[in-house]
């Protein structure tokens, strides 16, 4: 199994944890209230799970039809990513 999967079913348990922390904090029947809490972390679990998900499907597509223009995109995913997470853990 490639190393890409494994970041597609991360990136799904991620984003699955978060939309499970969203039902049980009663957000879907509440969404007015998304706009009072901009630091929520269920938020961010699942705008990182959709991330680190399209991450590796993008790999997991752009390696099955050998699209260089999809593996140049993750490529700049991640150093993107890696770039990121430098500058916040810098100190």
């Amino acid at each position: 199994m490639p190393l890409l999967n494994y970041f597609q079913l991360l990136g799904g348990l991620i984003c699955a944890a978060g939309l499970w922390a969203w039902s049980e904090k009663d957000m879907f029947n509440n969404i007015g209230r998304v706009t009072q809490i901009p630091f929520d972390p269920a938020l961010f679990l699942i705008i990182g799970g959709a991330i680190v998900f399209l991450i590796g499907f993008t790999g997991c597509v752009g390696a099955l039809r050998e699209n260089t223009i999809l593996l140049l995109i993750v490529s700049d995913m991640f150093s993107i990513c890696t770039q990121t997470l430098q500058l916040f853990t810098d100190t």
